[in-house]
């Protein structure tokens, strides 16, 4: 079994992947929920910096550029890790989200499942979730 080493493309700021990779799933809804809230090219560079200033308290010139091209190339590519699509959703200022999946089922019942992530309950270090769960 070979491993697919390529890296992943970046696709342009309008362009909405139609198929692909089991990794390709969340970076195509996201890129739909940005073409579905009429995020503009213009409302993303306010969103950057809005996003810049939060992440840290007075970046220079050089730090915002790194972060600027970390996150834009992150958010862009054709496959995106959870962890990532979340940080995709914060980037939006959203207060909260629900997360709804419907599922078909082989016998023809639909059942429908949702949780509500509050963004301030959200714990972007993942190494403290890690080091939780081993404690219990």
């Amino acid at each position: 079994m070979t491993l697919n080493k390529r890296k992943p493309k970046e696709l342009g700021y309008g362009q909405i992947k139609k198929s692909g990779s089991i990794g390709s799933i969340l970076s195509r809804l996201y890129a739909q929920i940005r073409f579905d809230l009429g995020i503009t090219p213009s409302r993303y560079s306010d969103l950057m910096e809005r996003y810049i200033r939060r992440a840290t308290l007075s970046p220079g010139a050089k730090e915002k550029a790194a972060i600027r091209a970390t996150l834009s190339k992150e958010l862009l590519k054709d496959y995106m890790s959870w962890k990532t699509f979340v940080k995709g959703i914060l980037f939006f200022q959203v207060l909260k989200f629900d997360i709804t999946m419907t599922l078909y089922h082989r016998n023809n019942t639909v059942t429908t499942h949702t949780i509500t992530v509050i963004a301030d309950e959200i714990n972007e270090d993942e190494k403290d979730e890690s080091n939780t769960s081993q404690q219990e």
